[in-house]
Order: C-alpha cells, then structure tokens, then sequence
C-alpha cells in the first residue's frame, strides 16, 4: 500500500509539468512549423527536435530551482542583482514575456474565430473571458492540472492520429531528425522562428514557481502570493 502511495505522489508531481507544457502547443508552434513544413517539408525537423532539447534542458533547470529554493526563478534572480540592475531586467523580461504571450491570445482569438466563425472582435473578447475562466483556476492548482493533462493528452492522441493518417515515411523521418540542413535566409530565419517559438521565457519562470508550491505543498497561486 505504502508503494502505490509513493507512486502516486510521483505521478502527482508532474503536475507542473503538465501545465508548462501548454507552452509547446502554442499557436506560435504550430504556426512555425506549419510554416517549416509546407516550405521545406521535414528538411528542418532536426530543428524541431533540438529546440525541443533545449526547451527540456531549461525547464528542467527551472524545476529544479523552484524545488530546492522553493521559490521562483524571478525571486533567486532578483536577490542576486542590485537595484538598476532589477529594473533594466524587469523591463527587458516584462516585453519578452509580453511578446511572446501576445502569440497565445491572438492565436486563441483566430481559433475562435475559425472555429466558430464569429467575428474577430467578439473571439477576442471570449479570448478575454477564457483568461479571465484560467486565472479563477489557479485557486485551485491541482483542478486545474486534472483540466490540462485532459487538453494537452487530447491534442497529443490527434496528432498520433494525424501521423497515421499522413502515412509519415519513417526513414525521411529518420534521416531529417539527425543530418542537419540549411540553405539560404529564408530557411534559417525559419529555424530562428522555430527555437524561438520553442524557448519562452514565461514557461520557463512559470515551471519555477509551480515546482516551488508543489514542494512547498501549497495548492494555489493566491496562496503563495499572500506568504
């Protein structure tokens, strides 16, 4: 009985994880990729896969800060740096994570719109409504990772689907994930866009902060805020 506890607790404990990972399936992604794909086919797949290197190397360090220190990358940071120097890296965080989230809500936006095939302006105000439905979740962390493990593990299975459907080629597969390739600006702008897409800055800081709750054992946003 003790074993399926501690099994449990473990499985639990990807809960940060999980929500992080909502960050890879971004519109940002899929637009760059979708983009590298019908440009150059799975020529920069090699690419895919290291920015997705990378991405794991970097959330992991950010994990494992959050759990030693228990407390957010921002906050190790900050106490290392004096006071001009928070500021100038305030700012600079504040328009990266700015840009870099702008990608989310304008791409929320277009899949309503697509979806529901509803004005932009009014998609962009249930965009707005939908942000406002994530933040009443953070009262409760652990309800919310259930929603997103549900979300994230339906858009893993359609995309397993998807690759039966394509009737990928495994060798072109094979041969693209490791013989690196790139010719010309155009190509190597869209390797840029493709780690950039990868890499974000608000994932990486928002793993810390969960991954310190979570050691902390404290269930939600709110609370950590009012310590």
């Amino acid at each position: 009985m003790t074993g399926k506890l501690e099994n449990l607790k473990r499985i639990l404990a990807i809960g940060p994880a999980t929500l992080v990972s909502v960050a890879y399936i971004d519109p940002g992604n899929f637009g760059t990729n979708i983009e590298a794909g019908s440009k150059y086919g799975l020529t920069l797949l090699w690419v895919v896969w290291l920015s997705g290197a990378m991405a794991i190397m970097f959330q992991y360090i950010s994990g494992k800060v959050g759990i030693v220190t228990e407390k957010g990358l921002l906050d190790v940071s900050m106490a290392k740096l004096r006071k001009n120097e928070k500021k100038l890296y305030f700012f600079g965080l504040f328009i990266a994570i700015l840009a870099t989230d702008m990608a989310e809500f304008v791409g929320m936006a277009v899949g309503f719109h697509l979806i529901l095939g509803i004005p932009l302006s009014i998609s962009a105000g249930l965009s707005v409504v939908d942000v406002l439905l994530l933040f009443l979740l953070t009262e409760d962390l652990g309800r919310m990772e259930i929603v997103i493990a549900g979300l994230v593990g339906i858009v893993g299975l359609s995309y397993l689907i998807e690759l039966v459907i394509v009737h990928a080629n495994p060798e072109e597969i094979l041969m693209h994930s490791f013989i690196p390739y790139l010719s010309g600006s155009e190509m190597i702008l869209t390797a840029t866009s493709i780690i950039g897409a990868t890499i974000m800055p608000h994932a990486i800081i928002l793993h810390s902060y969960l991954s310190a709750e979570k050691s902390a054992g404290k269930g939600g946003i709110k609370q950590k805020r009012g310590n």
